[in-house]
């Protein structure tokens, strides 16, 4: 009878705090902060939080990524942030498919919308066409 007891208990607790949780305003950023919240900490938008918790590691400056970009593209093409030639459906393909030291990243890993943000973030700077 214990048991029922202190389960019933356990069920109501977490059903309130549900619900206390379910008014509270949603952070687009949270998730990213959470993972990586030395880098999202400091995004300034929800795209570029996402690009900077799945990508930053390797693809801020110093990173493997950008070290690599750097001696097979030159430093103008090295911090992906900064480009202005980034195309969309490369992007997907390379996080997908991986390329050179670059693995491939499931969609576990990285949501297709997460990605969509990414992506959204990468080509943030593309001339208009």
């Amino acid at each position: 009878m214990k048991t029922i007891a202190t389960l019933s208990l356990a069920i109501a607790a977490l059903t309130a705090g549900g619900a206390a949780l379910a008014r509270k305003p949603v952070d687009p950023t949270a998730k990213a902060r959470a993972d990586f919240p030395v880098y999202a900490a400091e995004a300034k938008s929800p795209d570029e939080a996402e690009f900077l918790a799945r990508c930053g590691y390797c693809h801020l400056k110093m990173g493997f990524g950008t070290l690599s970009l750097m001696k097979t593209r030159g430093p103008d093409k090295a911090l992906l942030a900064n480009r202005t030639d980034l195309d969309g459906g490369y992007i997907r393909a390379v996080v997908r498919n991986g390329i050179m030291g670059m693995p491939a990243i499931t969609r576990a890993e990285v949501s297709d919308g997460e990605l969509d943000s990414i992506v959204h973030y990468l080509t943030r700077n593309n001339p208009k066409k």
